[in-house]
């Protein structure tokens, strides 16, 4: 695993041996953290793979101001990615090569995230039991990473040993509470004008 990321993949003197508050290592947050949420993602949308199937018989859900929040909200994901993938490609050979291969599999999960959403607004379903669980994973594997860079640049912990440049700690700021917005969002069904119309008349 050395030779993937510039860093340690595990240290247990900051993990369980450590004295003060127990964290991991930037490298086991950006790789096993962050892709356990989108493997799980993968596998779990599968299982609505027989709802897209069906024939459609109801006009989808209109485009709400909710619905046009989380479009946008993946998008702003998506593309500070891309800018945290070009400053990686940048410092190509004082980069981590693990860097790399996470935020392309970032941009990749958005995206697909984005197609979800569009599958559920035309197959009418109102909230997406399987992006919650998506969005709640992610942001707890967010929380340690923000907090670990927080520590890095504010507090300048000596147990780390990863060098955080300004662009990455710009974007990771940025994306921690988008993150956070999607996971409120997520718990908020969408409203249905049509059947409030048919109902109403």
């Amino acid at each position: 695993m050395s030779q993937f990321c510039t860093s340690s993949f595990w240290d247990w003197d900051i993990s369980w041996n450590s004295q003060t508050f127990p964290d991991f290592t930037i490298c086991f947050e950006e790789t096993v953290l962050t892709v356990i949420p989108c493997l799980i993602l993968l596998i779990i949308s599968c299982l609505e793979i027989p709802k897209y199937c069906t024939e459609l018989t109801e006009p989808p859900l209109p485009y709400t101001t909710i619905l046009l929040t989380k479009f946008g909200l993946t998008i702003a994901l998506i593309l500070i990615n891309l800018i945290d993938l070009l400053n990686n490609l940048l410092n190509y050979f004082n980069g981590d090569p693990s860097l790399y291969f996470i935020s392309i599999i970032k941009i990749l999960t958005f995206s697909y995230v984005i197609i979800l959403q569009n599958y559920h607004r035309k197959h009418r379903i109102y909230s997406s039991g399987v992006l919650f669980i998506f969005w709640i994973l992610y942001s707890i594997a967010s929380v340690f990473n923000f907090r670990t860079i927080y520590t890095i640049i504010f507090e300048n912990e000596s147990g780390y040993d990863s060098a955080i440049n300004e662009i990455t700690f710009v974007t990771k700021m940025l994306s921690f509470p988008i993150v956070i917005m999607q996971l409120i969002f997520s718990c908020v069904a969408e409203l249905d004008p049509y059947y409030e119309k048919k109902f109403m008349s």
